[in-house]
């Protein structure tokens, strides 16, 4: 009963997002539509700054470092089972 229910539900999300969903543009369409471009308007001098790509590189490095670790112990499990 409960599967009925939810596979019906997705029906009809399915249903409603192709209905709703705009037609591809046209190449007139294209060519009449005003370019905009949202990113002029940010003031994004922090990003330049030293201090943001050192905090930058060393997040990445922590990251990264994480995933290593975890790959190295997902080896390890692997090869104590095999």
């Amino acid at each position: 009963m409960e599967k009925s229910i939810i596979l019906v539900f997705f029906v009809l999300l399915a249903f409603c997002q192709v209905f709703h969903a705009r037609p591809p543009l046209t190449q007139d369409e294209i060519k009449e539509a005003p370019y905009v471009d949202y990113f002029d308007e940010l003031s994004l001098n922090w990003l330049d700054s030293a201090s943001f790509k050192e905090n930058l590189r060393a997040e990445k490095q922590k990251y990264l470092l994480s995933i290593a670790q975890r790959r190295r112990a997902m080896m390890a499990k692997r090869f104590k089972m095999a």
